[in-house]
C-alpha cells in the first residue's frame, strides 16, 4: 500500500505541474498581460535555449557551485555546533540567542557587507549562503539531539556507556531525522541567498544576468532564470531526500 500511495504522490504532483505548465502557456493570452511582466511558457524555454551556451550555462554553474559549497559548509558547522550545544547547557543557553539574533538580519544587508570586504568573486557569496542555511540545520538537529528519550538514555548508562559512546551510538543516530528535515529547509534557503548575494555585486551567476536582463526588458531571459532557480531548489530537496532514505530507513514519517 506504501508504494501504491507514494506512486499516486507522485502522478498528484506531476499533475499539478502539468497545471501550472499549462496555465502559464495560456494564460498570458486569455488574459492580455503585458509582455513585459509574463510571457508563455514556451518562450521562455526557447530563451533558455538560445542563451545557453552564450553564458546562461556558465551562470547557472556559478550559482549552483555557490549553492552546493555554501550548504556543505552551513553543514559542517551546523552539526559540530549542535553537537557542541547539545553537550554543554550553559553554553547552549548563552549562544541560543545569539543564534535567533544572527538569523534576523536580512541577506540584503549582510551581502554587501562580505562583497567590500572580500571583493567580487565566489568567496563572499558561499559565506552568504552558508550563513543563511546554518540556521535551521543547527536548530532541528540541537532538538533531535536533545530530545533522545530518558529511558534510553538511562539504559546506555546501565551498559556502561561514556558520554561519547552515547552520543554516537544514541543521540546522533536518533536526531538524524531532524538533521534532515533542517536540511530541507536550508536547500529552500540556499538559491535565495544565493541570488541575493550575486545581486549586491558579482562577476557571474544567474543573479549577475538577471541584472542585466531587467533594463534590457527581457522577460523571458528573467523568467527563465527564475525556472532554473526553481529547479535547483527541486534537485537539492530530491538529493537531501534520497540520502534521508538511505542514511534513516526507518523513518517512516518523512
Amino acid at each position: 500500500m506504501t508504494g501504491v500511495r507514494k506512486t499516486f504522490d507522485y502522478v498528484y504532483a506531476a499533475g499539478m505541474f502539468l497545471v501550472l505548465a499549462l496555465l502559464w502557456q495560456f494564460a498570458p493570452g486569455w488574459f492580455n498581460i503585458p509582455r513585459f511582466i509574463i510571457v508563455p511558457l514556451s518562450e521562455v524555454f526557447t530563451e533558455i535555449g538560445t542563451e545557453w551556451n552564450d553564458g546562461l550555462g556558465w551562470a547557472t554553474y556559478v550559482t549552483f557551485y555557490e549553492m552546493i559549497v555554501g550548504l556543505l559548509f552551513a553543514f559542517v558547522f551546523g552539526f559540530a555546533l549542535a553537537i557542541l550545544l547539545a553537550a554543554n547547557e550553559p553554553l547552549r543557553k548563552a549562544l541560543y540567542p545569539v543564534l535567533i539574533a544572527s538569523q534576523s538580519i536580512p541577506v540584503m544587508i549582510i551581502a554587501p557587507v562580505f562583497a567590500i570586504a572580500l571583493g567580487y568573486g565566489l568567496e563572499p557569496k558561499i559565506i552568504v549562503v552558508a550563513i543563511s542555511c546554518f540556521f535551521p540545520i543547527t536548530v532541528n538537529f540541537l532538538t533531535g539531539l536533545t530530545a533522545v528519550d530518558v529511558e534510553q538514555t538511562n539504559l546506555m548508562k546501565t551498559l556502561y556507556g561514556s558520554p561519547f559512546s552515547t552520543l554516537v551510538e544514541l543521540r546522533i543516530p536518533s536526531a538524524m531525522p531532524e538533521l534532515f528535515a533542517g536540511l530541507k529547509v536550508s536547500v529552500a534557503y540556499a538559491p535565495v541567498a544565493a541570488l541575493f548575494s550575486e545581486y549586491t555585486g558579482s562577476q557571474g551567476g544567474l543573479g549577475y544576468l538577471m541584472i542585466q536582463a531587467i533594463p534590457q526588458m527581457n522577460t523571458a531571459l528573467v523568467w527563465g532564470e527564475v525556472l532554473i532557480i526553481a529547479a535547483l531548489s527541486i534537485l537539492f530537496f530530491a538529493i537531501v531526500s534520497v540520502l534521508q532514505r538511505i542514511v534513516c530507513p526507518w523513518d517512516t514519517h518523512r
